[in-house]
């Protein structure tokens, strides 16, 4: 899939260092090793990855389970940021699936939590201490059934 010069595919092994360089730079707990992002490219097959110019620009990479879909984590790089990537990922998970979706997302992730707000994400509750920094997160949930 193709948008603004943005390719979206499955992740793939090639795309390692890039998304490490990613996680490294956005989170400052809570960070996917090099070894689970290894393991996820190959077990996942909700883990896609947005490229601009040959490099990784951002990932979506979720869990599928029989009634619903967790998005376990949505990163873009800070040098693609407001280009509408993370829209385009979100985009690309909803032609795939109609399954029901939710998330946890850091309390003070405000664009995020507009993001999703913005797609029908709606906050179910608030779960207190979520991060290993002590951060609350939101779940949020996507009703789509």
């Amino acid at each position: 899939m193709q948008a603004n010069n943005i390719l979206i595919s499955n992740a793939n092994l090639n795309h390692l260092d890039d998304l490490i360089e990613i996680e490294n730079s956005l989170f400052n707990s809570d960070k996917i090793s090099r070894r689970q992002m290894t393991y996820n490219i190959k077990k996942q097959k909700l883990f896609f990855t947005a490229v601009s110019n040959d490099s990784v620009a951002g990932y979506i990479l979720c869990f599928e389970y029989k009634k619903q879909i967790r998005i376990y984590s949505l990163a873009v790089s800070t040098s693609h940021q407001g280009k509408g990537i993370a829209q385009s990922l979100l985009n690309h998970l909803f032609k795939l699936t109609t399954k029901n979706i939710y998330l946890e997302v850091n309390t003070n992730n405000l664009g995020a939590i507009r993001l999703y707000q913005k797609n029908n994400f709606v906050i179910s509750k608030t779960i207190s201490n979520y991060y290993e920094n002590g951060d609350s997160a939101y779940k949020m949930i996507l009703e789509r059934d």
